[in-house]
Parts: structure tokens; C-alpha cells; sequence
């Protein structure tokens, strides 16, 4: 009897705590699990808004490789004013006419380099501009010679369709070509001469 009463009275001793650490531990299991169930969940939203990002940062830069080449192409098939390039101009330094179709060249974007000679017979021998094609300067573009007051559409017209050819020519110093342009005068008729490498020539267009 004395026996029995002291195991029940050990049992009531320890089954209370035995219970509580037994509690403890499932509420600390149901707590870990819950937070690993949360991690889990984090994680997987964090991965989600990570993959979103990146397909919104490769369609951005889709977009942006897109519009550099629309760019590019709508730039390309913009009219421009001229070519651009780079334009070396013989001259006598008095000449003023000279002066302002090398003005007009920059205006439409040529870089006009210009030399002042003494002696443009020489440079004409040089580039082969005969007696009848010759004008009061001699320039040179691309390959090509350009004499005379030439108007800036058909140099770039000639650097864009590149003929076989010396180059082009307004012979003379025909008043309203350009650079020759006086108030109060009628403007002559001239021609735009493309002077050939055989010597002969046609008319390149009529003013």
C-alpha cells in the first residue's frame, strides 16, 4: 500500500511537467514548421518578383535594341541636306563669288577647305578641266572634279549615283547660279555639264 501511493505520488510529480515539455514540444514543432511553410512561401514570391524583374529588364532592353535600329533606319531614310564629306576649293583669295558658294557648301553641311592660289590655270592643267568647261574656282570631292559655280543638289546627286566620270561643270560665272545670285538681275539659263575621262561630256541637268 505504502508502495502504491508513492509511485502515484511520483507520477503526479512528473506527469504535469512530462505533459507540459511535451506540449512544448509540439508547439515548438508546429513553430518551425509554420516558419519553414513561411520561408518556403517567401522564397517562392521572392523567385517570382525576381523572374518578373528580368523579364520586364529583357523586354526593356528588347525594346531599346528595337529602337535603335528604327532609329538607325529612320535617320537613313530622313532626306538630308547634303553628303556631308569633305569639299577642297582652289580659288583667287578676291574672289567673292567663290566665297559664297563655299558659304552655301557649309550651310548644307560640307566641310570647305579652301585654297588660295595665284595661278588656277595651273590647277585646272592639273585636273584636266578643259578650256570650254571652265569657271572662275576649281573644287574636288570624292574623286571628282567640281568647277565652277555647280549647285549643291547635283554634287549630291553625282556623289550618290557615282558615275564614271571626271566630275561636273558650270562653265562661265552665269548670273543666279549659285554664288552668283544678283538683286535686280534676271537669272541666266545655264546647264550642268558632266564632264567625262574620254573628254566628251553631256548635259547633267538644265537651269
Amino acid at each position: 500500500m505504502l508502495i502504491a501511493r508513492r509511485k502515484a505520488t511520483i507520477e503526479l510529480a512528473f506527469t504535469p511537467n512530462h505533459l507540459v515539455c511535451q506540449s512544448g514540444l509540439r508547439s515548438l514543432s508546429q513553430f518551425t514548421h509554420n516558419k519553414d511553410r513561411q520561408m518556403t512561401k517567401a522564397n517562392r514570391m521572392a523567385a517570382k518578383e525576381m523572374n518578373c524583374e528580368s523579364r520586364v529588364l529583357t523586354l526593356a532592353l528588347r525594346l531599346f535594341a528595337v529602337g535603335l535600329v528604327m532609329g538607325g533606319a529612320i535617320w537613313a531614310l530622313q532626306p538630308r541636306d547634303s553628303l556631308a564629306e569633305e569639299i577642297t576649293l582652289y580659288k583667287n583669295a578676291s574672289c567673292m563669288c567663290c566665297k559664297r558658294w563655299a558659304n552655301l557648301l557649309r550651310g548644307k553641311g560640307y566641310e570647305v577647305v579652301e585654297r588660295d592660289v595665284d595661278d588656277l590655270d595651273s590647277i585646272k592643267a592639273q585636273f584636266n578641266v578643259g578650256q570650254k568647261y571652265q569657271g572662275c574656282h576649281t573644287a574636288l570631292i570624292g574623286g571628282y572634279v567640281i568647277e565652277g559655280h555647280v549647285p549643291i543638289k547635283e554634287i549630291d546627286r553625282l556623289l550618290r549615283e557615282r558615275p564614271d566620270a571626271k566630275g561636273l561643270s558650270v562653265p562661265g560665272m552665269p548670273v543666279g547660279s549659285p554664288g552668283m545670285e544678283m538683286p535686280g538681275r534676271k537669272p541666266d539659263s545655264f546647264n550642268v555639264i558632266l564632264m567625262k575621262k574620254d573628254g566628251s561630256s553631256e548635259v547633267y541637268a538644265r537651269y
